[in-house]
């Protein structure tokens, strides 16, 4: 598809979330920074764009953007199962479970994966986020290494 128009965000966001399953970080926020120009002030790209930046060790950009985000929330409809993946990839569990919460009172569409959404996966043990699961009626699932 890049071949075709190398400006298509779709297919950069795409390209972004399958490089940090193959261990390359860095091209993910190469892509997710390129799709943030295209694309403009898009809360789901920047999400992801401060997701890849904390996988980068770029935690004060990541923060950077987390901030811009979480102001974005306040006026105007930003998903936060998007906040709290970067909460995630900070490592700070607590907001993780925060944003989910409020992810399921705003009945946030990409709350109906979270029982098999890997980027949740250091939280299965949680009870909190069990909870959260079951409040949902969403299956509690396991997974095999």
């Amino acid at each position: 598809m890049l071949e075709l128009d190398a400006n298509f965000v779709p297919a950069r966001t795409w390209l972004g979330d399958v490089y940090p399953a193959t261990g390359r970080p860095a091209e993910a926020l190469a892509e997710f920074t390129r799709a943030h120009q295209l694309a403009g002030e898009s809360p789901a790209i920047r999400a992801e764009l401060a997701q890849a930046q904390a996988a980068c060790g770029r935690t004060a950009e990541a923060l950077l953007s987390l901030a811009q985000l979480e102001a974005l929330a306040r006026t105007r409809y930003v998903e936060a199962s998007s906040i709290a993946r970067v909460y995630g990839a900070l490592g700070r569990a607590d907001s993780v479970i925060t944003w989910l919460e409020r992810g399921r009172q705003q009945r946030d569409v990409r709350m109906v994966l979270l029982a098999v959404d890997p980027q949740f996966g250091s939280l299965r043990g949680d009870a909190r986020f069990r909870k959260l699961l079951e409040e949902m009626n969403l299956p509690q699932v396991e997974f095999r290494k």
